[in-house]
């Protein structure tokens, strides 16, 4: 398949971080045509998709599900999960990554990429219309994109639903936001925000890597009601 849905160097990184699947339950969430899907395999892990509607590509282990509500598996089921810039799709980002949460066991790993609205192009497009880049002018018919998502809440929403940090990471660093970096960065100390690293400010897309800690999470909670449950 070639139909690519996510910004170049995006799941060449995401593989990375992935590592070694063999032996592991991988949710691929949302899994879109499933192109990616299948790169996931390559890992030698056991890959679940779970999207919104089926695909013409779609394998024996996709379940039709939407990311604004329940997750339809188990607690603690999954080893690994990837979601490829699909979270600014979602109403209740923080309900989201409660969800992964849940169904991830202790230990397992969350790969989670989104628009990084915190380069320079997007404080430019903001200071000049007051709009994020990726999230402008039909951006809701064109990309479906309706919660831009700053690193600031990401890191509250993960570490809310018990996941820690462990790497942070860009699809790729453009080169005239390379160029502006430094000028925002000088102007940017005056705020003495932490926002301000060279990286944050050039890259594209930004990929999280989270670990699930073993806390108490303040989101759904084991003991929800799950509307229907599929065994892996």
């Amino acid at each position: 398949m070639t139909n690519r849905l996510a910004a170049q160097g995006v799941w060449e990184k995401v593989l990375e971080l992935i590592g070694d699947g063999t032996g592991h339950k991988i949710l691929d969430a949302p899994a879109g045509a499933g192109s990616f899907a299948d790169k996931l395999r390559s890992t030698g892990g056991n890959v679940y998709e779970l999207d919104i509607s089926l695909s013409d590509y779609s394998s024996n282990n996709r379940v039709v599900g939407d990311l604004n509500d329940f997750l339809p598996y188990k607690n603690e089921v999954f080893d690994k999960i990837v979601s490829v810039e699909g979270i600014e799709h979602t109403e209740n980002p923080k309900a989201v990554i409660g969800e992964f949460s849940r169904v991830i066991k202790t230990g397992g790993v969350l790969i989670l990429t989104t628009p990084n609205i915190l380069n320079v192009r997007s404080r430019i497009k903001f200071l000049l219309t007051g709009c994020l880049f990726w999230f402008g002018n039909n951006a809701i018919e064109k990309y479906g994109h309706i919660t831009p998502l700053s690193l600031y809440h990401l890191e509250y929403f993960c570490h809310k639903n018990g996941f820690k940090i462990v790497g942070l990471f860009f699809n790729r660093k453009r080169f005239w936001m390379r160029l502006l970096a430094p000028c925002l960065k000088v102007f940017g100390s005056v705020f003495r925000e932490r926002f301000n690293r060279k990286d944050i400010l050039a890259g594209e897309i930004l990929i999280l890597k989270l670990v699930k800690e073993p806390l108490p999470v303040s989101g759904r909670q084991k003991n929800s009601p799950i509307p229907q449950v599929f065994n892996l």
